[in-house]
């Protein structure tokens, strides 16, 4: 009785055994097939001005490990001017069930934000001049919503301070914007006590699409002195027909980012694109890595002043030394 015993006592424990390297075998086999799979990234953009983000973001992924066609997947089908694509897009983002999906404006990341309401799905803004006032956040600190971010703060009313100072004779500046895209509509309310304060006119023009803004361009007012672009994707993506036409009026173009500036602008104060998309490419990391992006606080991007000399000279305009000394020339005579 006492053999029998023994023998089933190795018996359960050779079966242990064979079950728990079984186990193991299987939980090692899971774990491999989940690290080896390649992450995918959801990018919705609706205004080509952005594209150098996603540059930024992935350059930045990259020097983290993390490279297309081997440990990671971005799907990104272009910039969709059109709100209503932009929802249907969006969705369709939503649907593929990413590890993260990236807003490249404010208008993006918010028809993400819609479209990902009933999911656990992590979204990542890059950038949005006024996430709080969008409400894509709670707030900068602890951002909530499942979203954060790279902002720019406040770079606005400095940049029409930084234009006066380089147009002294500034009277009349046309400034058109898309109503319903939150950046710009933010921006507005700073940018006039500032412009109301140094003796300048705005002169606004909505545009809310393609059709618009073309029909804007063809029928520029008579009587300002410079073009505004403001913080918004729909206007800054058509800078190359703003100087088609501006450049023969000899009208100055300041555009919020320096990318603007080495197209032609004459200048901007503001953040690098490319360099916001590598900002932002060290939040992308954390939450592929399992970060919660509501506990990641939105960081703020570097503001420079940027000019074009090439482009002042076709103008006629004269920089001061002074101005020059505090100044990143993106382009000389």
């Amino acid at each position: 009785m006492m053999t029998s015993t023994r023998g089933l006592r190795r018996a359960v424990l050779i079966l242990a055994a064979v079950g728990l390297g079984v186990l193991v075998l299987w939980l090692g086999l899971f774990s491999e097939s989940r690290t080896s799979r390649p992450q995918r990234i959801g990018v919705l953009n609706h205004a080509t001005v952005a594209d150098p983000a996603l540059r930024g973001l992935k350059a930045g992924l990259a020097d983290n490990g993390y490279a297309e066609g081997r440990n990671l997947s971005i799907v990104y089908n272009g910039a969709i001017g059109n709100p209503d694509a932009l929802a249907d897009e969006a969705g369709r983002l939503v649907q593929m069930k990413p590890d993260l999906l990236v807003g490249l404006s404010t208008p993006s990341a918010l028809a993400l934000q819609k479209a990902a309401r009933d999911t656990r799905l992590p979204i990542l803004f890059a950038p949005s001049s006024n996430p709080m006032g969008a409400g894509l956040v709670d707030s900068l600190v602890r951002p909530g919503r499942r979203t954060t971010g790279v902002t720019f703060g406040t770079q606005e009313p400095r940049r029409l301070e930084w234009l006066k100072r380089l147009l002294p004779d500034l009277k009349r500046l046309y400034v058109p914007y898309n109503p319903d895209d939150p950046s710009p509509v933010a921006s507005l309310p700073a940018i006039a006590e500032v412009a109301d304060r140094l003796g300048i006119a705005l002169v606004y023009e909505k545009v809310r699409s393609t059709e618009e803004l073309e029909a804007a361009l063809n029928d520029l007012p008579e009587g300002i002195d410079a073009i505004w672009l403001p913080v918004d994707a729909l206007v800054t993506s058509r800078l190359g027909r703003f100087l088609a036409l501006a450049t023969p009026r000899r009208l100055p173009i300041t555009t919020p980012q320096m990318s603007g500036v080495a197209e032609g602008a004459f200048m901007s104060y503001g953040f690098d694109l490319v360099d916001l998309g590598r900002q932002a490419s060290r939040l992308a990391v954390q939450i592929l890595r399992g970060a919660d992006p509501s506990e990641l606080p939105v960081e703020m991007a570097e503001f420079r002043l940027s000019l074009n000399l090439a482009t002042a000279q076709q103008l006629g305009l004269t920089v001061a030394d002074d101005i020059l000394a505090q100044a990143r020339i993106v382009a000389r005579p």
